[in-house]
């Protein structure tokens, strides 16, 4: 098995090899991993996908908050790095394109920007982390309907696949 593979199959805690080689492939699929280890070459990608969202912005209908159909387009951009070491860095990005949307109480027309950055590393040690960093902002028309929210979120797990660390951070705000 490669150095990839090792550090894949102690992500799986205690799943059959099998398995996890499988459920690993599915995953590096889905992300887009690119080529094995040693190989200097990363892969990145770039497509623009539909976004939809109903959203609550507590802000909105002078504080009484008013649920927000959103709608518009995401650009997702998806990039893969293995290492020399033989580890594998990945990052899956997205951000908000012309996103618009309607309060359902008041009618009112919103605008919504941001996005949200998912980060994966992995070593050939089977040591691994995973982040995830989201700001959204739903913007409304006049003073106080602005909506802003920040989540921040980071695992790390060790060679033994038992998790180190765990942050959970979310900041919620009106303006």
């Amino acid at each position: 098995m490669s150095n990839r593979g090792l550090a894949w199959s102690r992500l799986c805690c205690g799943v059959a090899r099998s398995r996890c080689r499988v459920a690993a492939t599915v995953v590096a699929l889905v992300i887009g991993v690119g080529p094995a280890p040693g190989q200097s070459v990363g892969l990145v990608t770039s497509t623009k996908v539909p976004y939809t969202a109903t959203v609550f912005v507590p802000c909105a209908a002078d504080g009484e908050g008013e649920w927000v159909d959103l709608t518009g387009f995401q650009r997702v951009v998806r990039r893969s790095v293995p290492d020399s070491r033989g580890g594998l860095h990945v990052t899956v990005a997205f951000h908000a394109m012309g996103v618009s949307g309607v309060g359902q109480t008041t009618g009112d027309r919103y605008q919504a920007t941001g996005g949200s950055e998912h980060v994966f590393n992995a070593s050939d040690a089977g040591a691994a982390e995973f982040t995830t960093i989201n700001t959204f902002f739903v913007i409304g028309r006049g003073r106080g309907a602005d909506f802003l929210t920040h989540q921040l979120i980071h695992v790390t797990f060790g060679p033994d696949s038992l998790q180190v660390v765990n942050l959970d951070r979310v900041w919620v705000e009106c303006r």
